[in-house]
């Protein structure tokens, strides 16, 4: 078992001692991953009960992960991790005191999902593209916000990432107000990874999305 820290996507996010974790991990990786955020002590297995999500879904948060089983390649693992923050993103999203509560849909989840596929169409236009995490641009955030415009959200707020629920990393986030329920999508889009499965929450107090940048 490998217990690694994911720190905050600053000036050496994916440099050389990322690329030393991320090696490190393929060697005895599994998808049975626990997070232990703001935290540095000993990791739970994959038999023990999970730690309870609070705070890891911070842009900036110091966290660690544990993983262990069989080997699996560093895509696969990341692809985990992603879920993973998306998961806890949700969460922590949807449990927002400023923000009305959301009883989902059938149609509400298909319409999330497919705008998270279209972003990630725009995101990831080809396979090689998104391969490895990479550190993120505001050119990416316009890309973003295009795509959004192109599947007929052209109100959506685009960001990167700062609050909590937002997204763990130097992501680019959006809101969209859905279409077919008074509630909102909250994701976030890693580049040179892929967009982060998450679905419908409810709208702030102000009907808006996502919190204004103070």
């Amino acid at each position: 078992m490998f217990v690694f820290g994911d720190e905050a996507r600053h000036s050496r996010r994916f440099g050389l001692t990322a690329a030393m974790i991320l090696l490190a991990v393929a060697g005895a990786a599994a998808l049975g991953i626990s997070w232990h955020p703001e935290s540095r002590s000993a990791p739970t297995t994959a038999s023990s009960k999970a730690p309870p999500i609070s705070w890891s879904c911070t842009p900036g948060t110091l966290r660690a992960y544990a993983v262990s089983g069989e080997p699996v390649d560093p895509v696969t693992l990341s692809d985990a991790i992603l879920k993973q923050d998306a998961k806890e993103c949700e969460y922590l999203t949807a449990h927002d005191p400023e923000r009305g509560r959301f009883s989902t849909t059938p149609w509400a989840q298909t319409e999330t999902e497919a705008i998270n596929a279209g972003v990630e169409a725009a995101i990831c236009p080809a396979l090689s593209s998104c391969r490895e995490p990479r550190y993120t641009t505001t050119s990416d955030v316009a890309t973003v916000r295009e795509a959004l415009r192109r599947l007929g959200y052209p109100e959506a707020d685009v960001r990167l990432a700062k609050y909590v629920g937002e997204s763990p990393q130097n992501d680019v986030v959006y809101g969209v107000r859905l279409r077919v329920a008074t509630g909102c999508l909250v994701s976030f889009a890693r580049m040179g990874q892929g967009v982060a499965p998450m679905g419908p929450v409810g709208t702030l107090r102000n009907g808006r999305c996502l919190h204004a940048v103070d």
